[in-house]
């Protein structure tokens, strides 16, 4: 009872599930790295690439359980403002079900500040499962207020699943109604000092793993806590 209680206050705070598409990966070319964190079997691009690949053709492995990694790609987009050209950076990462993970570009605050004045550049999340993408919405990173340059600190995505099958995949709702900070899609944008600050994606998850083991981890998101007042 105490149990089945809890699970139902943790869902009153996740964003409502949504009927989930995904993108064929006939038309999802495999992305070019810009950057793949570092994984079990190895680390840097060769084993990252190899990683992508078995996730990409494999699809035996069908429904999560806690003792599984996920595949979750981070694409950056900037776009000149002459030319109205966008340029695409990929990042790949393996978070593990159920942890609360922390995704993070090294050194990408020159892309963030490339055309922010002008063209705010815009993050997607991707998952693979079951040999398809599941994309989340685009949003914006960075803009100008008052002729400066604020961003995102972070943002956290949230994957639901029933029973270990994929449900919802999407952006934690944020709000930003009781700050007197500049908002940026309801989150409270700051300065960078140093121009030390790395796109940041945190991964929660919730629903049930194919075992029926609850997933606890978005629980411990930041904007949980923070929405609820």
């Amino acid at each position: 009872m105490h149990a089945t209680f809890l699970f139902a206050l943790l869902v009153s705070f996740l964003p409502s599930i949504y009927a989930i598409s995904a993108v064929p990966l006939a038309d999802w070319n495999p992305p070019s790295l810009g950057y793949c964190a570092a994984i079990p079997a190895g680390s840097g691009t060769p084993g990252c690439l190899i990683i992508q690949n078995e996730a990409r053709t494999n699809s035996s492995s069908s429904l999560y359980s806690k003792a599984n990694s996920a595949v979750v790609y981070m694409n950056l987009t900037t776009k000149d403002p002459l030319s109205g050209v966008a340029t695409s950076s990929i990042a790949v990462f393996y978070p593990k079900v159920d942890d609360y993970s922390q995704l993070e570009i090294p050194n990408s605050w020159t892309n963030l500040t490339q055309y922010a004045d002008t063209t705010p550049p815009e993050i997607t999340m991707y998952l693979l499962y079951r040999n398809q993408i599941f994309p989340t919405a685009t949003v914006r990173w960075a803009t100008t207020s008052n002729g400066k340059l604020v961003y995102v600190p972070s943002r956290t995505v949230v994957v639901a699943i029933e029973n270990g099958a994929l449900t919802s995949f999407q952006w934690y709702p944020t709000a930003c109604t009781l700050s007197t900070c500049f908002c940026l899609d309801s989150i409270c944008t700051e300065e960078c000092p140093d121009a030390n600050c790395p796109i940041t994606v945190f991964v929660g998850w919730a629903g049930t793993d194919r075992n029926g083991d609850i997933m606890t981890s978005s629980s411990r998101d930041i904007w949980r806590f923070e929405n609820a007042f």
